[in-house]
């Protein structure tokens, strides 16, 4: 979805950094740069935007005290914000929670991920609806994931369909749906997203996995570890979890969780030496 009219601040103290962002999102938004905290906030004493990006390390004025004051001018009380961060601080997002962030991401960004989160805001502000069809799809999907036993890939594909427009009932179930998986409670999980199926008159059968012959499962894996040669580990990350839900030996599963489970923590050698090593069992028994 494109929202070419939309205009989007972004504040960063880093001329290159804002250079960046506007060749990132300039196809599809109006891409307004601005230098320092002090030169937005009176900006926005004149103008309106509706989504601002803010990095928070700044000097002179850091993005919690650019956000306070934003929050003090008339065009900038309600306005949708993302933190751009360099590092992951639990204390900068609560405050940035306080006040009203939607959203935060890590710096270097990934292009599609900063405008998939972007997308996802505006999908939040507008109240987007999202059609029985990809509802369908996504709860669906959301249960093949379960049936692996993992909750960890399943919160944020939750997490996406509520940023969509949905009926009061479905998105207090789904919620707490994400409640019950940061648990780890998969069982439970499992039983409410069927629930949800049957309210929103969707059977909630089993899924049946596809199949995947040896050479087709090779060279799945070995797209895996091309990811993982170019440091692109989030689309590693979700080619492991498609390969997963598919019908595998359960030593080549067992094997391809811990590949999954070591990169949502960050341990890519670890992963790495892993996939290798189950590319070479694969590759000989393809080869004989």
């Amino acid at each position: 979805m494109l929202f070419k009219e939309k205009r989007i601040l972004a504040i960063d103290d880093n001329a290159v950094n804002l250079a960046t962002l506007e060749k990132a999102l300039s196809d599809e938004y109006e891409v307004i740069p601005m230098i320092s905290g002090r030169r937005a906030i009176k900006f926005l004493m004149c103008e309106k935007v509706d989504l601002i990006l803010l990095d928070v390390q700044m000097p002179t004025m850091d993005g919690i005290e650019t956000l306070t004051e934003i929050r003090k001018t008339d065009h900038g009380v309600t306005v949708p914000v993302i933190f751009l961060t360099a590092m992951k601080d639990r204390n900068t997002v609560i405050e940035g929670s306080k006040l009203g962030i939607m959203d935060y991401i890590t710096k270097p960004f990934v292009t599609s991920d900063l405008k998939a989160r972007i997308e996802s805001v505006f999908n939040r502000v507008q109240g987007t609806p999202i059609d029985d069809d990809k509802l369908r799809y996504s709860l669906k999907e959301i249960l093949s994931i379960l049936s692996l036993g993992n909750a960890r890939p399943a919160i944020p594909k939750i997490e996406y369909l509520l940023d969509f427009q949905l009926e009061d009932e479905i998105f207090k179930r789904l919620k707490n749906v994400v409640e019950t998986l940061e648990k780890d409670d998969v069982e439970s999980g499992i039983k409410k997203i069927r629930k949800i199926l049957e309210i929103t008159g969707i059977p909630g059968e089993e899924v049946k996995p596809p199949s995947l012959s040896g050479r087709e499962l090779y060279m799945k894996l070995l797209c895996i570890k091309s990811y993982l040669d170019r440091f692109s580990t989030q689309n590693a990350i979700s080619q492991c979890q498609s390969v997963l839900q598919c019908d595998l030996p359960d030593k080549v599963k067992d094997k391809v969780q811990v590949i999954a489970n070591q990169l949502l923590n960050y341990e890519d050698e670890d992963a790495k030496a892993g996939l290798i090593a189950i590319l070479d069992d694969l590759g000989r028994n393809i080869n004989n």
